[in-house]
């Protein structure tokens, strides 16, 4: 399975093009947040504009992240350690620069 950002249609209702992608994974994490402080949070079924505006930021957010990946793909590094099995995990590792 691959990773997808999300995306959106222009019909406005249509919002399978989010269903289990990272976007949708975003706005699953922002409500969580906006939960610990009793704020409103967007409902899986709201088909406001308002709604649509902030998932589109979120597509957005999604896209931009793997765009940078796929960019920059030379600075990550998978590792394995020798004898790597099904009760092993494989460490990534990221090259980021925080400046």
């Amino acid at each position: 399975m691959s990773i997808k950002p999300g995306n959106f249609t222009p019909d406005k209702s249509d919002y399978y093009k989010l269903e289990n992608s990272m976007a949708d994974a975003i706005e699953h994490e922002m409500n969580k947040l906006l939960d610990l402080d009793d704020l409103a949070r967007s409902a899986d079924n709201d088909k406001s504009l308002e709604t649509r505006a902030l998932r589109r930021l979120y597509v957005a957010i999604a896209r931009g992240v793997m765009k940078h990946l796929s960019d920059n793909s030379a600075s990550i590094t998978v590792r394995t350690p020798v004898g790597f099995g099904p009760d092993l995990i494989g460490r990534t590792e990221f090259d980021v620069n925080w400046n």
